[in-house]
């Protein structure tokens, strides 16, 4: 794991250029380009899948397997943009996850058997978008790289730069 180039890119996607990265704004557009470039660095082809209704895009690469199945591995890159002069730069909520997917991509395009592998950054998972059925996941769903009866499971980041449990936890699970 790099934990540089996973920091990087956290920040990033926190900085001022990103400003919150709401959908259909430059900083959401600016998050966007940060991902592709992740993705691209890490040795795929990602393209864009539009998501009108929230006026973004997901950003998607698959890396074939020696089987016709899949698996996708998924996380949102948008967040609640800002208000006035405060903007929600969205480390845990989910920039994190981003750098994890980003960097699930750099170990698995290495060298790849058995199912292949969807990696999806999601756009317009946040309010409001997700309270009206404007999300890039489910832009998704309506329309996958792969059919869809070959994608046999899905795993989900989000919050994934906290740590986890009550105090009461010890910190050798709660740093996990």
């Amino acid at each position: 794991m790099e934990l540089t180039r996973i920091r990087g890119l956290v920040d990033d996607l926190c900085g001022p250029a990103c400003a919150g990265r709401r959908p259909g704004t430059p900083g959401g557009r600016e998050a966007r380009r940060l991902v592709t470039a992740a993705l691209r660095g890490a040795g795929l082809d990602p393209h864009e899948q539009a998501v009108p209704a929230c006026g973004g895009a997901n950003v998607l690469a698959t890396i074939p397997g020696d089987l016709d199945r899949w698996i996708v591995v998924g996380a949102h890159f948008d967040h609640l943009g800002q208000d006035g002069p405060n903007v929600y730069a969205g480390a845990d909520d989910n920039a994190a996850a981003v750098a994890v997917l980003v960097e699930v991509a750099h170990t698995l395009a290495a060298e790849r058997a058995g199912r292949g592998v969807i990696l999806a950054a999601f756009d317009g998972e946040e309010p409001p978008f997700f309270l009206t059925g404007a999300m890039g996941s489910q832009a998704f769903v309506a329309a996958p790289p792969v059919p869809r009866q070959a994608i046999d499971f899905m795993v989900c980041m989000d919050l994934v730069g906290h740590r986890l449990g009550s105090p009461l936890v010890p910190d050798e699970v709660g740093h996990t």
